[in-house]
């Protein structure tokens, strides 16, 4: 990962100071080089981590063959090879081997609709000297981070983390409600919100068009519903399996573009294993290296099951079982997450992650297979729901309180005492209150206190 960070001021020259010293605090997400450039009123930064050209041609800020475009990016455009060439034969002509010039060039030939065009992960700051214009993007499903805050006087300051704009005086407001109700219930926030007011996520699959005297307005590229309402049709289970999986091959072959050692998360589920079995589709299998965590506790241990299918597969597969120091853990993954995550998952893959890094640059996962292929426990609860929807709301409660009187409490992963009351507790609720409400983390009386 890469750190962008940047201060757009109208009426006065940006101070390159603040954002040299907020790009300082994105250390950590680019340690293989920094840069900061000056330009009027906009003032771009940057922390690189080498992955494709690594050459020093790629750092940035960089600018366009005429220096009137200067871009600061964090990401991977997958298809910016085929990207490259619509560009060549139209005339355009490059300096680099990456992909940040892809960007540059294609917003000069399609403007914002270049975005419809990458097929990636990304989040970038494009400056237009010549109509004054900032340019910020954020990749369909939010993979890459990107904060921002108006200022007082006109303007903004951006950045990956929110730990970089804390280095602009005026950046950060007192706790936004709304983002600490959010967080209470699911543990993360929602939207554009974030846990202190005046401090706003660019949503996912958008864009925001700054210049002078306009509203900040952002404005969305792409929609997620537009795939659901555009079903496709097959003749047979057999023939969308077979395309699903032509799918998976692609998209892992596109992500393993790369000059630095490329590996992968596998704890032998479904999920991560489709992942490790698409790289040895694409590489040799020795050349595949995934990684393991264990824990020492049956019902969160997943080491003998990944052993199993790197085996299989034929990959360099290695594990470790975790000795966690809790304290020194949980305050390392509160400084790497810089805003307050509870997800159950985050100490496992902050542990993976760092054993990982010992051996590879770049790591793939599963991440968002149950929400692609509806994975999640509380899909069998909404079907639950409709089935028992008929009882009448005493009899509901009542259920809820027998179990919870005669169910031992057991502390094995998502166990079924667990699942069983927090379904009973919320079965008198409307359908879509119910949904939410296995959702949450706290009850609606622990939220309050």
């Amino acid at each position: 990962m890469c750190g962008i960070a940047g201060l757009l001021t109208w009426d006065t020259a940006a101070d390159t100071q603040i954002v040299r010293a907020m790009t300082d605090r994105l250390a950590h997400r680019g340690p293989d080089a920094a840069g900061v450039a000056a330009l009027g009123p906009m003032a771009l930064g940057h922390r690189r981590l080498s992955v494709i050209d690594v050459s020093q041609a790629n750092n940035q800020p960089l600018y366009d063959r005429s220096g009137s475009l200067v871009i600061a990016y964090n990401g991977e455009i997958y298809n910016f090879r085929e990207i490259r060439r619509e560009l060549e034969q139209a005339g355009a002509a490059f300096q680099t081997q990456g992909d940040t010039e892809v960007i540059l060039e294609a917003y000069k030939a399609w403007g914002e609709r270049c975005l419809e065009r990458f097929n990636g992960m990304f989040a970038f700051a494009l400056w237009d000297a010549p109509r004054r214009r900032l340019f910020l993007a954020r990749d369909r499903v939010g993979e890459k981070p990107l904060f921002y805050c108006e200022l007082p006087g006109g303007g903004l300051v951006f950045a990956s983390e929110p730990r970089a704009l804390r280095a602009h005086p005026a950046a950060l407001g007192a706790v936004d409600p709304v983002g600490l109700a959010h967080y209470l219930m699911l543990n993360y926030t929602l939207g554009d919100h974030s846990l202190r007011q005046g401090l706003k996520r660019l949503p996912p699959g958008h864009f925001l068009i700054c210049e002078e005297g306009r509203p900040l307005t952002p404005r969305s590229y792409w929609d997620l519903a537009a795939v659901y309402r555009n079903k496709r049709r097959f003749v047979s289970q057999g023939e969308a399996a077979e395309e699903l999986l032509a799918l998976i091959d692609d998209a892992v072959r596109l992500r393993l573009v790369s000059d630095v050692p490329l590996g992968a998360f596998l704890s032998g589920g479904v999920d991560s294993s489709a992942v490790a079995a698409a790289m040895a589709q694409a590489l040799p299998a020795s050349q595949v290296h995934t990684f393991s965590m264990g824990f020492g506790i049956p019902s969160f241990d997943e080491v003998d099951t990944a052993r199993a299918v790197a085996n299989l597969l034929g990959l360099d597969h290695k594990d470790r079982v975790a000795t966690p120091d809790p304290e020194r853990t949980v305050q390392a993954m509160v400084w790497a997450a810089d805003e307050p995550l509870a997800d159950t998952s985050a100490v496992p893959t902050y542990l993976l992650a760092a054993f990982a890094r010992e051996y590879v640059t770049v790591s793939l996962s599963g991440d968002g297979a149950d929400e692609c292929f509806a994975g999640y426990e509380t899909y069998t609860a909404d079907r639950l729901h409709r089935a028992l929807s008929w009882l009448p709301r005493g009899l509901a409660r009542a259920s809820f309180r027998a179990a919870d009187a005669v169910l031992p409490v057991s502390f094995s992963k998502v166990s079924l005492d667990y699942k069983v009351r927090h379904f009973l507790a919320e079965l008198h609720l409307d359908f879509p209150r119910a949904h939410a409400s296995w959702r949450n983390i706290l009850s609606a009386e622990a939220q309050r206190e």
